[in-house]
Formats: C-alpha cells, sequence, structure tokens
C-alpha cells in the first residue's frame, strides 16, 4: 500500500512539473514520425483500405514512409505560449484522439475538435497533447500525454493504450521530422485515388509490372495503387494522372468517346485522351485546385477528349472491377477521394524519408524474400545453413494478426492465404528484418 501510494505522489509530481515545462519547439509547416523508444516501431493509423474515416485505431508498426505513419503538430497557444499540441495524422488530417470506439483503452483518429479562437484547452481533453522530454532535455525521448494525464503507451508488439504514469521506456516515443507538410508539396507527393462506393483503389494488376488495365482493389500502400498528379502540357486546369509505379498515364483506351469505354494506361503523348480534371461531386465546375481536389473531399474525374467520368463499370465491389468511363449520373461509384499516401520517393530519392530509411536499414546479413508477389511458396534468400537452423519466422496480416503459414528449408508455404498484403518478420542469429509482400 505504501509503495502504491507513494508511486502515485511521483506520478502528481511529475504531470504538474511536466505540464510547467515550455513545450519542445515543433513546426505546423513539418512532418514528424513519433517512434517507440523501446521497440522502434512507428506510430500509424493501421489497416487497410481507406484510412481517412474516423474512428481508425492507431498502433504501432516498422516505419516504411507511409503518410498514416507521419503526423503534424499543431500547436494550442494559451496567453501567447504554446502548453500543448493537437497531432494530426498526415494522411487523413485527423487528430490523434484518446477515444478508440474499436477499444476503450485505445487510440484512434477523429475530426479535429480544436478551435484557435478557444483558449479553455479542456474542450479538448481527448485530442490535447502534452510532450515531456526526459531530463527536460532538448532531442531527448518524451512522453506524450493527454490533458486527463494518460499516457500513451506500448506493450513491446504494435498495440498502444491509455494508462497512468509508469516509470519505463514503455511511454518512451522518439520524435523525428521526415519531411515538410504535405500541404506545401503537392507536386512531391503521391496519392491513392479512393472510389466512394466500393472503398477500393485505383491501380493495375500488382503481380505484373506490365500490367495496362486499370481496375480497383483494396488499397495497400504499393506503388501500383499510388498517382502523382501533372499538370497539362497544352490545356489549364487538367492533369496527366501517372502511376508511380511505372511511369504511364491515365488514358481512355483508343481515344475512345463512348459510354463504357475502358481505361488504361499508357505512354504520354499529351494527347486530349490522356488529360483529366476534377470536379465537385455533383460533376459541376469550376475545376478544382490540387489544393481542393485532395482535401479530402469528394470528386469527379473528367475526361477533356470524351466528356465523361471515370467510374467503376457497373457499381461493382468486387476486387478487380474495372474502371471505364460515362456520362456523369451522380452515382457513388463515379465518385472518389483523393486521399495523400506517401511522399513521392520516385521523384525525390534526396527526401528525409529515404535518408531515414537508409539509416534504418539493416546491413549484414541481407535477407529478402522472392518472389513478391507470391502465389503459393515465398524463398527466404540470404540466410547461410547455420543461419537456418535457428531462424524464426512470423507471419502478421495487415491488422496486425499472426496468420499460420509453414517454414521450411527456408521456403514458406503460403499457398493458403487469402490474397491480400503480408508482412513477414525473419530472425537469425544477427538481427530480425521485416518484409511485406503481396499474396496473390
Amino acid at each position: 500500500m505504501k509503495n502504491s501510494y507513494l508511486s502515485w505522489l511521483f506520478a502528481a509530481f511529475c504531470l504538474f512539473s511536466f505540464r510547467g515545462y515550455t513545450q519542445p519547439s515543433l513546426s505546423v509547416s513539418q512532418v514528424y514520425s513519433i517512434s517507440s523508444y523501446s521497440t522502434g516501431q512507428a506510430l500509424e493509423i493501421g489497416g487497410g483500405g481507406n484510412l481517412n474515416h474516423g474512428g481508425r485505431s492507431a498502433n504501432t508498426w516498422g516505419y516504411w514512409g507511409g503518410a498514416h505513419q507521419q503526423w503534424v503538430f499543431q500547436p494550442v497557444v494559451v496567453h501567447g505560449r504554446v502548453t500543448g499540441y493537437v497531432i494530426l495524422n498526415r494522411n487523413s488530417r485527423m487528430a490523434l484522439s484518446g477515444f478508440d470506439p474499436n477499444a476503450g483503452s485505445g487510440f484512434s483518429q477523429a475530426h479535429s475538435s480544436y478551435d484557435p479562437a478557444i483558449t479553455n484547452s479542456s474542450t479538448i481533453r481527448e485530442q490535447l497533447w502534452y510532450l515531456t522530454p526526459i531530463n527536460n532535455t532538448p532531442n531527448a525521448p518524451c512522453r506524450l500525454y493527454l490533458g486527463d494525464s494518460y499516457y500513451l503507451t506500448t506493450d513491446g508488439n504494435n498495440n498502444v493504450f491509455k494508462q497512468r504514469f509508469v516509470n519505463n521506456d514503455s511511454q518512451l516515443w522518439n520524435i523525428t521530422q521526415v519531411s515538410n507538410n504535405a500541404s506545401t508539396s503537392f507536386t512531391m507527393s503521391a496519392f491513392q485515388i479512393i472510389n466512394q462506393y466500393s472503398g477500393k483503389a485505383l491501380t493495375v494488376e500488382p503481380g505484373d509490372p506490365g500490367a495496362r488495365d486499370v481496375k480497383q482493389m483494396t488499397a495497400w500502400g504499393l506503388a501500383c495503387e499510388e498517382w502523382t498528379f501533372v499538370p497539362s502540357a497544352t490545356t489549364s486546369g487538367y492533369y496527366y494522372i501517372v502511376n508511380r509505379r511505372n511511369g504511364l498515364v491515365l488514358e481512355i483506351g483508343g481515344g475512345n468517346t463512348g459510354n463504357g469505354a475502358p481505361v488504361n494506361l499508357w505512354e504520354n503523348y499529351q494527347h486530349a485522351w490522356q488529360e483529366w480534371a476534377f470536379l465537385d461531386e455533383n460533376g459541376f465546375g469550376p475545376l478544382l485546385t490540387p489544393s481542393e481536389f485532395t482535401d479530402g473531399r469528394l470528386v469527379q474525374i473528367y475526361s477533356r477528349h470524351a466528356g465523361k467520368v471515370l467510374e467503376i463499370r457497373g457499381g461493382r465491389t468486387d476486387e478487380g472491377g474495372p474502371a471505364n468511363v460515362w456520362e456523369t449520373a451522380g452515382v457513388p461509384w463515379q465518385k472518389w477521394h483523393i486521399q495523400f499516401s506517401a511522399y513521392n520517393r520516385t521523384a525525390a530519392p534526396a527526401t528525409n524519408i529515404v535518408a531515414l530509411a537508409a539509416a534504418q536499414a539493416p546491413t549484414t546479413p541481407s535477407i529478402s524474400i522472392y518472389p513478391n508477389p507470391a502465389s503459393d511458396k515465398l524463398s527466404i534468400l540470404g540466410l547461410n545453413k547455420q543461419d537456418l537452423e535457428v531462424s524464426q519466422v512470423q507471419l502478421t496480416d495487415v491488422r496486425g494478426r499472426e496468420v499460420r503459414a509453414i517454414y521450411q528449408d527456408g521456403q514458406l508455404d503460403v499457398s493458403a492465404l487469402a490474397p491480400g498484403l503480408y508482412f513477414v518478420a525473419i530472425s537469425n542469429s544477427k538481427q530480425t528484418v521485416r518484409q511485406k509482400f503481396t499474396k496473390l
């Protein structure tokens, strides 16, 4: 009882001492990763598909530069002094909240309730975060806690939860600047195009590098489902929609203008049937600007050549439903969310994200998996015979749940897995390497 009482006194002392400490200087014009000091895993909004919904839960995972793993710190200023931050997810622009509808003790994202005109921080107690560097030292690991005195805590796996103060590493986090805020660097950003009706992403076949037929599939953050928007060389307000994986552009096949004309990828010849504009969700102008069509609103994607809009044929919701154009009818399968996916590392190979990934990348031994995507067997390369005898292989799905697969003689049998994105953690006597792969 005495020890418990002393622990609470120590927690209370830390709480009131920390609130009096000047908050670290974090710029709203910069983007940061938040990674666990104990595990190195990055805080993210987890799961596949459309990550823009309120209530999506937070967890930790290995950092790979996705926008759902990046955060913007919006300062809360009281009497001219920064007293805390609202932490906004870079992908959804929603706030990290202490209320999780999926898990009572977890965290999720929610629409920010912060109003700069409000100085009473109790109105946003579930979204107001205080940062307390250990030893009051700048650039040191921080504790992050809410206005209700619950701390961001990891269980050492992939889960985060609310807990009162404990004096160990589970509540310590590294905050690292990774790039500029996406709102100021549209031309250096890659986006996913998510269909409102199906919730799936516009893409080409992940397992075929030469694929050109455009369709919808569940979004997993792959390069084949990421797009950049390049202004037309000839027509103001129109864009070439460029696939990040192969650099080809979205077009109406053969310059067709009829209802149902298929959409595919092709080399950019600056044809009219390769030019697209963005209208509001009802198909009305004026043409939207980049800051408008990437702000989360619903849009229609309009072909200059055909005078029709992009849709998923017949309102299909299945994997592989093909894309075509049709006269605008205001139906949900003609409406799209343009959501930020990642900093465009192909166009800007020297960005901070790449430098960070390179610094964190394992050196020796080199372990890789092949083929990727895979349909039946996944070979693990780079392990010598001695290492194979002590290796452990753990396979998890995109939600962090462990799945069963037989590992033998350097091969993982994935034939029984459902199609989708998976992560494999490969451990030998020297290190643990995590790789992701797609099951066809």
